[in-house]
């Protein structure tokens, strides 16, 4: 009891204290604010009430912050703010095996093998081309 959670695209995830007439602005300061990432234009509150009842309200982040929208929070709240990384995935290729620096690049109309091993840094010395 007396605490709220907050979590997705924000800089500190995790519970935080609640107290009686608490807004949603000051829950997400106190998170340290939206990673680049973040979807800013919509977000969710997942309450459970007392009697067992389950809701969601939605809100704009963006608006939020600004202090354009207010939203009063209740003990057991549950933020959600949504990652564009998931929510909008690119097609990734994944370089791996003797290059520099193995990794996932965003693949696009035109890539090639090559152009990929050259993205992760060209072969290491011991690599067979072939």
């Amino acid at each position: 009891t007396n605490r709220v959670a907050v979590g997705g695209a924000v800089q500190r995830p995790g519970f935080y204290g609640w107290e009686k007439g608490m807004e949603l602005k000051t829950l997400l300061d106190r998170a340290g604010g939206f990673q680049d990432y973040a979807l800013t234009t919509r977000g969710l509150v997942y309450r459970a009430g007392k009697e067992a009842e389950k809701a969601y309200a939605r809100f704009n982040p963006e608006l939020v912050l600004s202090g354009a929208q207010k939203m009063v929070l209740e003990d057991g709240d549950s933020i959600v703010i949504g990652d564009k990384r998931l929510l909008f995935p690119d097609e990734m290729v994944e370089v791996l095996g003797e290059v520099h620096q193995a990794d996932e690049f965003v693949f696009g109309d035109g890539l090639t093998a090559l152009d990929a091993i050259l993205l992760a840094g060209g072969f290491r010395k011991n690599a067979l081309p072939n």
